[in-house]
């Protein structure tokens, strides 16, 4: 069987919450219906490329036991983060714990762990200090041209917000504290020209983006953006920026494992 190509991160991720048999919750979808399972991770074999996972409990009404061949999605937290990944069961088995041996599920070992909240990219928070400040123009949907600026006649008007959280797919903005310029009129579907550096030592990136959501942040009056990075004919560098990205992600979810 071919190696995955799990990054660092998510090696140290699945063998850490093996080595603690953390719970995992199984989904199985049929058509148009999705059926639970509980199980906890028990070992993992990067070599060989498979996962052993406890024989899974039903928790859904009139599910039936999970068979080889049986595709999976697989949720679980670790330190604080949650994880998704898909699986496909490779064979029923049997696993020593304790000196006593239990059945067990051989699962495949997944390409990648995604984001177990958004179900996409892993996406971190940003540090408050220093913030990463993203400049930008709007381009209003259904329009071409940037808003312009109420003061100076003809030229674009520029914004600045602060980010919130990154991931390889896009990122959330929220307003400059003291700002005088407040972006309530930012809305679901406009464009932004976003540049900012997420390091003081890293070149600038500039990334157009589209407005996804709008939301407030858990009981407060903070107001979040989220935003979706255009393809790549919309966005001459996202491969290289995104690779950039990915790696920050990396490091900043070290960086936040290591204080919880």
């Amino acid at each position: 069987m071919a190696k995955v190509k799990l990054n660092s991160l998510e090696k140290e991720v699945l063998d850490n919450a093996a080595g603690l048999n953390e719970n995992l919750t199984l989904t199985v979808y049929d058509k148009h219906e999705s059926y639970l399972y509980r199980s906890r991770i028990l070992d993992v074999n990067f070599n060989k490329g498979f996962v052993v996972i406890d024989e899974a409990s039903i928790e859904t009404p009139d599910a039936k036991p999970i068979s080889k061949g049986e595709s999976l999605e697989v949720f679980f937290e670790f330190k604080g983060f949650r994880y998704l990944f898909h699986s496909t069961v490779l064979e029923h088995t049997r696993f020593k714990i304790n000196n006593r041996g239990i059945y067990a599920l051989k699962i495949s070992l997944p390409l990648t762990l995604k984001d177990g909240e958004r179900r996409e990219y892993f996406r971190v928070s940003l540090p408050m200090k220093p913030q990463v400040l993203i400049k930008f123009n709007i381009i209003k949907k259904d329009t071409k041209k940037p808003v312009l600026s109420p003061i100076i006649e003809s030229q674009s008007e520029i914004f600045e917000a602060v980010m919130f959280d990154i991931s390889g797919g896009g990122f959330a903005l929220k307003d400059k504290e003291g700002s005088k310029i407040l972006l309530r009129e930012l809305e679901k579907g406009d464009i932004i020209n976003a540049t900012f550096k997420l390091k003081i030592k890293f070149d600038e990136m500039e990334l157009n983006s589209v407005v996804r959501s709008k939301h407030k942040y858990k009981n407060s009056d903070i107001m979040i953006w989220g935003l979706q990075f255009l393809a790549a004919n919309k966005n001459i560098n996202l491969k290289k920026h995104r690779n950039k990205i990915m790696r920050y992600v990396i490091e900043r979810q070290r960086e936040l494992m290591s204080l919880s």
